[in-house]
């Protein structure tokens, strides 16, 4: 059966039917690629919205933060009750075990009861970690 012998109504006929074949093809390669991106862009997405919840909750409780710091730092006579439960909730230099109580020149390392220390409460950087 050659191309030859065949007429010409059959020949368009072939021709349709190899364009419908190439068509159908060429959807169902697209339908899976779209799947497959459509699934990895949906995991980004949820990564994306993760992070900036934990951002979001970084950003308000640095504001809360600020906020406090700002309301201590106006009342006159005040001390900061976060800032000393975290102190007194660490040993000093002196107290702590394997470490030597004094200096290299044998003075005892000064106590700082008075002065609360602050501490960075999230990472530095404008985003916390995802973990």
């Amino acid at each position: 059966m050659r191309l030859q012998n065949l007429g010409i109504a059959r020949k368009l006929w072939l021709g349709v039917i190899f364009l419908i074949a190439a068509n159908v093809v060429i959807v169902g390669f697209s339908g899976i690629r779209t799947a497959k991106l459509t699934a990895s862009f949906d995991a980004a997405f949820a990564q994306l919205d993760t992070k900036l919840a934990l951002a979001q909750e970084w950003a308000s409780q640095s504001e809360a933060e600020a906020n406090r710091a700002a309301v201590l730092s106006h009342t006159p006579g005040t001390l900061d009750p976060l800032a000393l439960v975290v102190h007194q909730g660490r040993p000093h230099a002196e107290e702590r075990p394997g470490r030597r109580a004094g200096r290299a020149r044998g003075r005892a390392a000064p106590r700082r009861d008075s002065a609360p220390c602050h501490r960075r409460s999230s990472p530095p950087g404008p985003f916390p970690r995802v973990r």
